[in-house]
């Protein structure tokens, strides 16, 4: 079955454009073979990752697990039930959030590809782009990312204290999250997202990160909010607690560095009726 498909956005962003094309394509075959009430929404993001595994593509369930089911999720991430447990959740408590993207990256880092252990997720590599490049060109491209990907995981998988711990810390920083944006406590929520930076920051390196993706950071940071990855780099996502005149400045400073400034719309969840039938099943 031939696919076809429009990405809205330039790859290298961290927009998640590579997994959003997958996930389309098995909602597409879903409808076409009439077997959405069959497949259980909760092992979906599986089956997208699995395809991308047989591409030779490591990655996290995060990114898939948000375009299954749409809107704000709150994902608990597990192996005993062979998926996670996925909360969607009201998109109103969310305060207006902003994205910055650099449109032409010189620096966008070597993380690129991530695992890092479900709490985190697969951003800038599409089969588009393994297309696109030759064998070589790719073997290369992946053996860096991986390289930097995977001295961070042979740290988890030996037992290093600071990097287990600082993965538990990102995992806290989900459930403080959660009970802070129901309590609209919007000064803990902006503590965490910046937090959640510091903490990969840490792992990672600047070096790793890329001095684009610091700087998208940093830009936010200087004007007083709150900002961290939206996945794994190439773009951010912004809290501006003091609303619309910190808003502006933010603009300001954005276009003053050379990046793109934008608002997010937030959609509801995209789950219809046979979906929400196989969550109650």
């Amino acid at each position: 079955m031939p696919f076809s498909w429009k990405q809205p956005h330039a790859e290298m962003q961290g927009l998640s454009g590579s997994s959003a094309i997958v996930t389309a394509a098995l909602n597409c075959l879903l409808d076409f073979y009439r077997v959405r009430h069959l497949i259980k929404v909760e092992v979906r993001s599986n089956l997208v990752l699995n395809a991308e595994k047989e591409l030779g593509i490591v990655a996290g369930l995060q990114d898939r697990v948000a375009q299954i089911y749409g809107g704000l999720v709150y994902m608990n991430h597990m192996d005993e039930l062979g998926h996670g447990i996925y909360t969607p959740m009201d998109i109103d408590p969310l305060p207006p959030l902003y994205l910055i993207y650099a449109e032409n990256p010189s620096d966008s880092g070597k993380v690129s590809i991530i695992d890092t252990f479900d709490f985190l997720a697969v951003n800038n590599l599409s089969c588009v782009r393994l297309m696109e490049l030759g064998i070589e060109e790719c073997s290369i491209l992946l053996a860096l990312q991986f390289k930097v990907y995977s001295t961070v995981r042979q740290r988890w998988l030996a037992g290093d204290e600071f990097i287990i711990s600082t993965m538990e810390d990102v995992a806290n920083i989900a459930v403080e999250g959660q009970k802070a944006l129901l309590d609209k406590d919007y000064a803990k929520l902006a503590a965490f997202i910046n937090h959640n930076f510091d903490l990969r920051r840490g792992m990672f390196g600047d070096d790793a990160l890329g001095s684009v993706n610091v700087e998208m950071v940093e830009v936010a940071r200087r004007i007083g909010a709150a900002s961290k990855f939206t996945g794994s780099g190439g773009a951010v996502v912004v809290f501006c607690p003091d609303g619309p005149s910190q808003v502006k400045q933010l603009e300001d400073a954005c276009q003053d560095a050379g990046f793109v400034c934008k608002k997010i719309n937030v959609i509801p969840s995209l789950l219809n009726d046979n979906d929400l039938q196989t969550l109650a099943s």
